[in-house]
């Protein structure tokens, strides 16, 4: 019975090569090994997880039916120095899987070649060494048990001469060293590694570093990992600006300019994330940026003068957006609890018609944000917010979706003011509304925060600030 693998074997490229490079070595006298001793490997480390280079597509290979040559098995266990648990061969026989209690290898017919590595199948992603282990699980499990069970015996008893002709040749652990009637040595006992060994090693190094760059698939497989590593190494990088400005900034100082703080760090730490990674934390610096701006800069629903003084909230609102309409009609209640709501009018959508070419920068975005004409989305929300009485005008959009008297005229510095906090809404909440920051320039940061989003069972502050966030 033959079960058909595509595999991707990163020995498989050299050992097709065996003939050539075995005939340039058997003309410098020479023969590449695997004689160093490895660290310990466990029966569920055997299925070819070692850490691998390369692989290549070898279409051709074919497994054969599990088999055990005495010779063969000899011959590994004399050139390895090792035991070998079960042989599976392949490749038309070209090829052995070996798994022993070093590990598992991948070795050529006339034992000259053994290499360890990984092999994959590259349409199904499977580990073929894996799948071959299966095969094989019960036997090895089985003289496993029965070694550790010698072992233990030999822990319990004096008599080690019974088990010495018990056991007929000294046995290896799992990590190749060799034991006295099978007894470990100390666990603290390292591989020993001479300057031969070491030279052995390097050849096979520089072997599989040839073969790594005969292989497409390889390349392949070592970009990808490369691409992984950066990408992680750069979600690590921005984590940790992120913390280092939270720790420079425990407090901000006042702004002189409206939207523009002082600290011009806190606006590029935001424009120079990941827009994803911006997305995703972009809320965080909100508490730190949006209640340090004066009353004057927002459109205030002030609290009630009946009751003490509880603290200010501070929403990027849009009132094309449902959710931020429930919010609203909230506002009386928060009033009444001493909540002073303050308005940041922050349209999810754009406010110019500027068609931007693809791979824009965040920076071109901005500027023609500030400077391109405004859409009709942008000139309603200009009338809303530079109104004489923006919260009736406020009021209004939210229930009609107009502004029923118009200013007549608007400033270039409130319509600047609109564009402003476009941009800052964008940087902050990414086109999420409503977005709700607790606190005042006078509140001290660890009581500041900010709350994602209406829930049905906000009905009061109380409720909103159990979901605060720092």
């Amino acid at each position: 019975m033959k079960t058909n693998n595509k595999v991707l074997l990163s020995a498989v490229a050299a050992l097709a090569m065996t003939a050539a490079i075995a005939g340039v070595n058997q003309t410098e006298g020479q023969k590449l090994n695997t004689t160093v001793p490895i660290p310990s490997h466990e029966y569920e480390k055997l299925a070819g997880k070692e850490p691998t280079l390369v692989s290549v597509n070898s279409s051709s290979l074919q497994v054969e039916p599990i088999y055990s040559t005495k010779t063969l098995k000899q011959k590994i266990e004399s050139a390895l120095d090792l035991t070998v648990y079960s042989l599976v061969p392949f490749n038309e026989g070209r090829l052995v899987t070996a798994f022993t209690t070093k590990g598992t290898y991948v070795i050529d017919a006339n034992v000259n070649f053994a290499f360890k590595g990984r092999v994959i199948d590259l349409k199904t992603g499977d580990n073929v060494l894996a799948n071959q282990l299966k095969q094989v699980e019960s036997e090895i499990k089985t003289k496993i048990s029965k070694r550790n069970s010698i072992q233990n015996f030999t822990k319990s008893t004096n008599d080690t001469a019974l088990v010495k002709s018990a056991v007929g040749k000294p046995e290896t652990d799992l990590r190749g060293v060799p034991t006295m009637a099978g007894t470990v040595k100390d666990n603290t006992l390292k591989p020993t590694f001479n300057a031969k060994s070491a030279q052995e090693l390097a050849n096979n190094q520089i072997l599989m570093h040839n073969i790594v760059k005969a292989s497409p698939g390889a390349q392949l497989l070592l970009e990808r990992d490369k691409r992984r590593k950066a990408e992680k190494l750069e979600e690590q990088r921005q984590d940790r600006v992120l913390q280092e400005y939270k720790a420079a900034n425990a407090s901000v100082p006042s702004t002189n300019k409206a939207l523009e703080p002082k600290k011009e760090s806190l606006i590029d730490v935001l424009k120079n994330l990941d827009p994803a990674y911006r997305k995703q934390h972009g809320p965080e610096f909100s508490p730190a940026l949006l209640p340090i701006i004066p009353d004057n800069q927002f459109i205030v629903y002030q609290e009630s003068k009946d009751v003490p003084y509880k603290g200010t909230l501070t929403v990027a609102t849009d009132f094309t957006c449902p959710v931020c309409k429930q919010l609203h009609n909230l506002i009386p209640t928060l009033n009444a609890e001493g909540v002073k709501v303050r308005y940041m009018p922050y349209p999810r959508s754009r406010i110019t018609d500027y068609q931007f070419s693809d791979g824009f920068t965040i920076d071109q975005y901005i500027y023609r944000t500030k400077t391109e004409e405004l859409n009709q989305l942008g000139q309603l929300v200009s009338a809303g917010y530079c109104s004489t009485d923006n919260t009736e005008a406020y009021d209004e959009l939210f229930s009609k979706k107009s502004v029923s008297e118009w200013p007549q005229t608007i400033s270039e510095s409130c319509e600047g003011k609109v564009r402003e906090f476009k941009v800052l809404g964008d940087l902050l909440f990414s086109g999420s509304t409503p977005y709700m920051v607790w606190g005042n320039a006078d509140t001290p940061e660890e009581d500041r925060g900010f709350i994602r989003g209406l829930h049905k069972t906000d009905k009061s502050i109380e409720d909103l600030l159990k979901r605060k966030q720092s």
